[in-house]
């Protein structure tokens, strides 16, 4: 294969691009394969007659290119000619085995996650580093990479991991499409902040080494493990797309106890912010079980009519096993509960978002939260409704009121830019993971281009450059 089909024409005119990579302002960059690391490099294209010019970079001399590393300013030097190199596709392993993971998700983030949860207030605090835990898999033998599998999270009660799943459910994970994760010492006797954090690291990290359905991420547990799943499925709605808590929930309200009037069950969390618990509420699926005999049982049926039902959760199914204690369910029961957790997925009853609707009440909260005096708040949302709606008038509103924000209140701007680039760069990660399946590539390879350009210090750029990779591999070996 000669080196000029590797080269990928991708260009584009981005002010603010030029500058992170240190180029020179109103130039052309391209995207190109390095012939001696064999990574993909962003190349400052010469102007000729005023156009630019793309340029084979195994003819060109080094001191007549400006090239950069994607996500970092330093030049790379170029010293060999081209290698052709194939790269085999990753599959993923498959059946039981345990792992570590490398990489803590944005959203496990440790004041983060109090913040959204209210525990700000707690005492003792400590972090965790995620290389100190191990996590089980299970990955059925009919997993080949090609057609997206849902993840299920398990939260043990124990110290290790014990879940039925895991020995009597295999039929289950297979006939469903599903793919199996827990965290080993994330128990009942593990801080809770903790419990969370690692199930919100997994779906990071399982989501880079596999195809995962991202309509289909869910998370369940047994007893206590049921209520640290309740708290992720509604407070990280827009990381879990349902929860399945077995012999144990919580809800974000106090519940009254159908059969004792007097007696109820206190909030452990707040309600998370609207986008989330819009999801949530309308898009969200959510599966309750217990026994017959389980101790928790009218807990969890009061959770169900007194929380979900009461609040109009659109979604919810309860599931009573006759003869059960507090105990982990018979396989046919489980199975139950996937099938009601897809259900909504397969009937194409899940709530649609429009988009015009959707960007007005964003507008409206953001409206009201400089009203408020919360410039910060308000950043985030209209960079959030900007990049979710571009093509609503809303979001040529956002835009101007975002520009407004940066002249008057610049240091505010500044320390939310994190936080308002995040969903931008979230979505256009989705939407390329979407393109590529449908075997858009080229319109995949453009949005990732863009992508890390635009944002090359952002954490979640990383996933975008392996994306890019794999759109290049494709390319070059169709």
């Amino acid at each position: 294969m000669r080196h000029e089909r590797i080269i990928i024409g991708v260009t584009t005119t981005l002010l603010g691009a030029c500058w992170a990579f240190g180029a020179e302002p109103d130039r052309h960059l391209q995207i190109a394969r390095h012939p001696d690391t064999g990574k993909l490099v962003v190349i400052q294209m010469p102007v000729v007659n005023g156009k630019p010019v793309r340029v084979d970079i195994s003819k060109t001399a080094a001191s007549d290119l400006k090239v950069y590393e994607l996500g970092r300013g330093r030049p790379i030097p170029l010293k060999k000619p081209p290698k052709t190199a194939t790269r085999p596709a990753k599959s993923g392993r498959t059946g039981f085995f345990q792992t570590k993971f490398d990489q803590r998700s944005p959203h496990s983030n440790l004041n983060g996650m109090l913040r959204r949860l209210d525990w700000t207030k707690m005492k003792e605090t400590t972090d965790y580093k995620l290389k100190d835990f191990t996590f089980e898999v299970y990955v059925p033998p009919n997993y080949d990479g090609r057609k997206p599998f849902g993840l299920m999270v398990y939260i043990s009660p124990g110290p290790r991991v014990y879940f039925f799943g895991m020995t009597r459910a295999q039929g289950v994970y297979a006939k469903h499409s599903l793919i199996h994760v827990a965290a080993n010492n994330s128990g009942n006797k593990q801080m809770v902040w903790i419990r969370l954090g690692l199930a919100i690291d997994a779906v990071h990290n399982m989501k880079k080494r596999y195809n995962i359905d991202g309509d289909r991420i869910y998370v369940t547990g047994v007893s206590g493990g049921g209520r640290c799943s309740s708290m992720l499925g509604i407070g990280f709605a827009d990381v879990f797309d349902g929860a399945f808590p077995m012999v144990g929930c919580r809800f974000f309200t106090t519940i009254m106890s159908l059969e004792e009037p007097k007696k109820g069950w206190s909030r452990r969390f707040i309600r998370p912010v609207s986008a989330v618990y819009r999801k949530a509420r309308l898009k969200n699926r959510y599966v309750l079980l217990t026994g017959q005999h389980d101790y928790n049982r009218n807990e969890t049926e009061s959770t169900y009519v007194n929380g979900f039902k009461k609040l109009g959760f659109k979604h919810v199914t309860y599931i009573e096993v006759p003869g059960m204690g507090h105990a982990s369910p018979p396989a046919k029961f489980f199975e139950k509960g996937v099938i009601a957790l897809d259900a909504p997925l397969k009937s194409g009853t899940v709530a649609k978002v429009v988009p015009a609707v959707e960007a007005s009440r964003m507008m409206i909260v953001a409206q009201r939260l400089i009203r408020a005096s919360k410039h910060d708040g308000a950043y985030v949302k209209l960079a959030a409704l900007a990049a979710r709606f571009p093509s609503t008038a809303s979001a040529a509103k956002a835009k101007r009121m975002l520009a407004e924000i940066k002249h008057t209140h610049p240091r505010i701007a500044a320390a939310c830019q994190y936080d308002a680039d995040h969903p931008v760069v979230q979505s256009s990660i989705a939407r390329a993971r979407k393109d590529i399946t449908e075997g858009k590539t080229a319109q995949a390879r453009d949005s990732l281009t863009r992508l890390v350009l635009t944002y090359p210090d952002h954490t979640e750029s990383k996933e975008a450059i392996k994306l890019l990779e794999t759109v290049w591999s494709k390319q070059a070996n169709p």
